[in-house]
């Protein structure tokens, strides 16, 4: 268990969890989409990635007839990240993963990349794949420090 610490806690310091996501962290994890869709514009291939994504901000049904897995990043019971994950036959792709920036470097988005991990093996998934933006070291240095290890690179021009 890994264990925020902030200066001067206003109680003990909280754990750091990640579990899939419920109906009352939806609203937090919507949020943290329209977050994430932000933090996307103005990075080399961030438009083109934002067109990709799955509909978070406004989904509003039960997720269990979702195609999508969410996992909700918990300091305590905070949502300060989420992953999106798909299972497709042996592969399970990570959509998504996206931790607000004063909870990095905490564990956040180590417990969500494990919790999809975790759920990638019970369905019988061989690999898990993600992607990270081109000059986006900080995300590329997370899944390499996880074992995850870049196999192509996707080139693109508009016609």
């Amino acid at each position: 268990m890994t264990w925020l610490n902030i200066p001067n806690p206003p109680c003990e310091p909280q754990p750091v969890t990640a579990v899939q996501a419920a109906g009352d962290h939806l609203d937090e994890i919507r949020a943290l989409a329209q977050e994430a869709r932000g933090e996307l514009a103005g990075r080399k291939g961030g438009e083109s990635l934002r067109t990709e994504l799955p509909e978070i901000v406004g989904r509003t049904s039960d997720l269990s007839t979702s195609d999508l897995v969410l996992i909700a990043g918990l300091v305590g019971e905070d949502v300060l990240g989420y992953g999106a994950l798909r299972i497709r036959e042996s592969t399970a792709d990570l959509l998504e993963i996206y931790v607000t920036p004063e909870a990095r470097g905490v564990g956040v988005g180590t417990r969500i990349l494990e919790s999809a991990k975790g759920t990638a093996v019970a369905a019988n998934c061989v690999t898990l794949d993600s992607v990270a933006l081109p000059g986006d070291r900080h995300t590329k240095n997370f899944f390499e420090d996880h074992a995850m290890v870049t196999r192509k690179l996707v080139v693109q021009t508009r016609l």
